[in-house]
């Protein structure tokens, strides 16, 4: 019951969605995922169980193998085709056949086999985590296997007694798989786990244990039901000892560590670095090029930020209906501002603003900006306090009592994060040459005591950034009453880029302000199919009447504006399409 049969159904079936959220965080964390993953260690267990049951029923070898691989192929239908599964079982498969007939294999044909029945099943698994991620260790092992062994042998002397011989089988295959997938699990997880070799030689046999268990049991529940059931509860102990045991050490700090996203130039040297290390093995004069080349390659990256262009970087991410704002400014400094959502089915700094900030390799964060306290600002950045470290928090001071503002502002003060509290004529400083200064909120709109004056979108925390002869104005969800007060400030409303308020609202954008402002620009944070009907074709209007070119999380996905010395740089993650009431 519970965890223990939620992860023994994963492990059989390959149904992870009843596993516990916090049992899957340990082993991600640990780095021994891979084995919840029904794979190639899984199907080697099901198919020698299924020869070895059939050959005890008296069936030939041959007749053994063909009905072995049938069952095989039954068991990649009930897993759902993953790719993974198919390919293990597709090398399994020969690997039976080739040894009924008497044949020799060669790995990498086989391998390659199994890749082209995948691609011709679909194609598109060229693309697919898991298809990158089970070839690649298998190549991996292929590959690296002999010359690690070799290495430890070197190192250490070849062992003697078998039990060590097994040690240093299993961390070269362990070894092995996570120096090939390290670039692929950085691209897709931004962390690199650092226990796993160690965990491996714990979890891997359990899991064989566990495995076979739960095989022997469904074979003989249908007629030994006092013997399946011993069986089951004795794998019950298993499955909860290898629970405590990865959660246990799920609890030791920094078992991964957080990377950035690898460009395709790292993938190329990486794996060409891996190549030559390999080439020089046969080839000694390769190590001097090897040598060169990696001395080449560290000046490069120690001098790469000398040639790079002061620039302003300034991320409008696509949170659904809410805004998130991400700005990392010359000087490297980072700030947020708002955090999109957070309701019991979706936490956009959960899913999105966590994931972006480790995909840029950024640790901690300078400053993080509230525009005023509802949800859809205020909630996802619940989850960036927990995870990540933050220096500065700045907000309006508005009072606000809601869950998600309670827990945002327990957290500053359990962290010992400096809040600042801004009004308009306010300035940030610090930020590489970039001005930031505050147009809202004044202090009239504003109360720490009670519910806000004039409502709490009114309360947003605007700011305009200037930088290079370029502005943007930031708008949180200011509406008219906060608009006509923008007013006030003429010479400084004019902008290039105009973060739109309220997500396009009709109880924004009024045509004073738009005529003031006059945005080159204008980017809408919306979700798409939002139940509140938002942006308004009226405001859509407006921002067509005074040239503005209109950008759309919900269909563009984020918006990048980068900013330099005397130019500007739009870019979307989905190509632009216009819409009714765009240009």
């Amino acid at each position: 019951l519970g965890a223990p049969a939620a992860l023994l159904k994963g492990l059989l079936l390959g149904e992870k969605h009843a596993l516990p959220k916090e049992v899957r965080a340990a082993f991600n964390r640990v780095g021994v995922s891979h084995v919840l993953a029904v794979s190639g260690l899984h199907v080697g267990l099901i198919a020698g169980i299924f020869f070895f049951v059939f050959r005890l029923f008296g069936l030939t070898r041959r007749r053994a193998t063909w009905v072995t691989v049938a069952a095989l192929i039954v068991y990649v239908f009930v897993v759902d085709l993953r790719p993974s599964v198919v390919r293990a079982s597709v090398m399994a498969g020969l690997i039976l056949i080739a040894f009924t007939i008497e044949r020799d294999t060669d790995l990498w044909n086989v391998l390659g086999v199994a890749a082209l029945i995948i691609l011709l099943i679909g194609p598109q698994s060229l693309f697919d985590v898991g298809f990158q991620l089970s070839f690649g260790a298998v190549g991996s092992i292929a590959l690296l296997y002999t010359p690690i062994t070799g290495a430890i042998h070197r190192v250490f002397g070849k062992p003697t007694k078998t039990w060590m011989q097994w040690v240093v089988a299993a961390v070269s295959v362990s070894a092995a798989a996570q120096i090939g997938t390290g670039p692929f699990v950085a691209l897709y997880f931004n962390r690199l786990p650092l226990l796993s070799v160690a965990a491996n030689l714990i979890v891997v046999p359990t899991i064989g244990i566990i495995v076979t268990l739960g095989l022997l049991a469904c074979a003989f529940g249908f007629w030994l039901v006092p013997f399946a059931t011993a069986l089951n509860a004795l794998n019950w102990a298993f499955l909860s000892g290898l629970i405590g045991v990865v959660q246990a050490l799920s609890k030791i700090p920094r078992t991964s560590l957080p990377v950035p996203s690898p460009s395709p130039m790292f993938f190329a040297g990486y794996y060409g670095a891996i190549a030559l290390i390999l080439w020089s093995q046969k080839f000694p004069p390769v190590r001097k090029v090897l040598l060169f080349l990696a001395l080449f390659g560290i000046n490069v990256y120690i001098w790469k930020d000398v040639f790079r262009e002061d620039r302003l970087e300034v991320v409008f991410l696509d949170v659904g209906q809410g805004d998130g704002l991400f700005l990392r400014f010359p000087n490297g400094r980072t700030m947020l501002v708002d955090g999109g959502p957070r309701t019991r089915y979706f936490d956009a700094g959960k899913y999105v603003l966590a994931p972006f900030l480790r995909h840029q390799g950024i640790r901690k964060i300078d400053i993080v900006a509230p525009t005023h306290s509802d949800n859809d600002h205020i909630g996802g950045l619940v989850s960036i306090l927990e995870e990540f470290p933050v220096a500065h928090v700045l907000d309006s001071g508005q009072y606000a009592d809601s869950w998600t503002d309670d827990r945002f502002y327990e957290l500053v003060e359990e962290k010992g994060i400096a809040r600042h509290i801004v009004s308009a004529g306010d300035s940030l400083i610090g930020l590489g040459g970039v001005g930031a200064f505050v147009l809202h909120p004044a202090p009239k709109f504003v109360s720490q005591e009670c519910d806000a004056p004039m409502g709490r979108n009114n309360t947003s925390v605007v700011l305009r950034i200037t930088y290079g002869g370029t502005s943007l104005l930031l708008t949180g969800d200011a509406e008219r009453e906060a608009e006509r007060f923008f007013l006030g400030w003429k010479d400084r409303l004019p902008t290039t880029v105009l973060k739109v308020g309220h997500h396009g609202s009709s109880g924004s954008s009024s045509c004073a302000f738009l005529n003031a402002v006059r945005p080159e620009i204008a980017i809408l944070s919306v979700g798409a199919w939002n139940r509140f009907g938002h942006p308004s074709e009226e405001v859509l209007k407006k921002l067509n009447e005074v040239g503005a070119k209109i950008y759309r999380t919900d269909r563009m996905g984020a918006i990048t504006v980068e900013v330099g010395e005397g130019w500007m740089k739009v870019r979307t993650m989905l190509p632009m399409g216009k819409g009714k009431g765009e240009k």
